[in-house]
């Protein structure tokens, strides 16, 4: 039974106030990953542009006509310096194809163009300053299946964003500015990623990832503190700090770590994290039914066990996910295909515990299967809801079952008027 495949660990976790919590997390990554590739690109566009015995004004406008794959396109206003050492960047406008979303008034590159002929793109430095990111970007999905790693090594030894101000929205309610260091080594099949940052607000956080399969290297860390009042607290609404620590030991065929969210100083949310040769595990338990509101906080209420195992390969997550819940548990197993924006035959199973979850509406024996596949704007969904009794004032319906094909274009369902009862 989906119920008896988590493992019962010990945690502790301590409520918070009610908020949207949930969201967060989400969009904390999207805009620090997009802060980071959008920067990336620019370094890899300008640098590959710049390796060529051409003017400042005619090297802009070279920048500015070309269209990355993906979308992404550059405008540089005018370049000063040496174009094979150290340039000064002014007017820099980043736009994705619906438009402009960063703007960098001044930025420097220390560069060696010799390393080129080694296929390495070599930074000593890059420094942006006072740069505004108005959205997070959209970019446009690969068209062919290829590796998340470009075809060339990568090695910046610093990258620098001073004052970057993140618009209304993207952290929170408010702007907020953002300084951040980093250091950023792609080369010899070894991925590693140092940074440490700041939010105006307090929020502070500082990160690692060292991976290099073929040398059994690996390293996972994070630590955030959000103070009270910081950017997580006013968007989480909570009334008290939080700090996340991720930390562990081991090489890439085993790896063991831990996850502790804190609220002050009571235990939140406690997860085991484990890496064998690429297959990455999550497990542990968290209670957060008081950070959500209406019918989510009363299906994540009390104590909600997770598992999780999924191999990670050319931006194909292949996985097997289990939640268990007093209100419900369920289970999901398949593919999601990041560089193509897709799943493909996810097959998910889920029984409700609690007849009366939904309030006037009683569900007895509800189980539910189904198989999502397709594009993520275009969501294929065969699916199977069966009830024992549904009870709803004095009306009694027994061995309910409807079945079909529902379809979900990333902003509402859609049921076809055939469904099976």
């Amino acid at each position: 039974m989906v119920e008896d495949q988590v493992p019962e660990t010990v945690a502790e976790p301590e409520a918070t106030k009610r908020g949207t919590k949930r969201r967060y997390a989400g969009r904390t990554a999207k805009w620090l990953a997009g802060i980071l590739a959008a920067i990336v690109l620019l370094i890899t566009a300008a640098a590959v542009v710049l390796n060529t015995p051409v003017g400042e004004r005619y090297l802009a406008d070279r920048i500015a006509a070309r269209t990355l794959p993906n979308g992404l396109n550059i405008r540089i206003g005018r370049i000063e310096g040496d174009l094979y050492g150290r340039a000064r960047l002014y007017d820099v406008v980043l736009s994705d194809p619906t438009g402009p979303f960063m703007t960098i008034p001044e930025a420097e590159l220390d560069w060696n163009p010799g390393a080129w002929l080694r296929n390495t793109l070599d930074i000593d430095e890059f420094a942006a300053r006072r740069a505004t990111l108005t959205r997070l970007p959209e970019f446009l999905p690969s068209e062919e299946d290829g590796p998340i790693l470009p075809g060339f090594d990568i090695a910046i030894d610093r990258l620098a964003i001073e004052r970057l101000t993140l618009a209304e929205g993207i952290a929170g309610d408010r702007a907020e500015t953002l300084d951040l260091v980093a250091e950023m080594q792609l080369r010899d099949r070894r991925l590693k990623v140092d940074t440490r940052g700041a939010l105006q607000s307090g929020d502070r956080f500082a990160a690692l990832i060292d991976a290099a399969p073929d040398s059994d290297r690996f390293d996972l860390g994070l630590t955030y503190v959000a103070p009270e009042g910081g950017a997580i607290a006013r968007i989480v609404g909570a009334q008290a700090p939080y700090t996340a620590r991720i930390a562990g030991d081991g090489s890439w065929s085993r790896w063991d770590g831990s996850l502790l969210v804190r609220r002050g100083e009571d235990r939140f949310a406690a997860f085991r994290i484990t890496n064998r040769s690429g297959r990455f595990g999550l497990l542990g338990q968290a209670e957060p039914g008081p950070a959500l509101d209406g019918l989510l906080a009363d299906m994540l209420r009390g104590t909600v066990s997770l598992r999780a195992e999924a191999t990670i390969e050319d931006r194909r997550i292949e996985g097997d996910y289990v939640i268990s819940a007093p209100a419900f548990a369920a289970r999901a197993e398949g593919l999601v295909d990041l560089a193509e924006n897709r799943v493909g035959d996810v097959v998910v199973s889920a029984r409700l515990r609690d007849p009366g979850l939904f309030g006037g509406l009683r569900l007895e024996d509800a189980t539910l299967d189904a198989t999502v596949d397709g594009p993520l704007r275009d969501l294929a969904v065969d699916h199977t809801l069966e009830i024992g009794e549904v009870t709803s004032g004095g009306t009694r319906i027994t061995d309910l079952r409807q079945e079909g094909m529902a379809r979900y274009d990333g902003a509402r369902w859609t049921f076809p008027l055939d469904a099976r009862l």
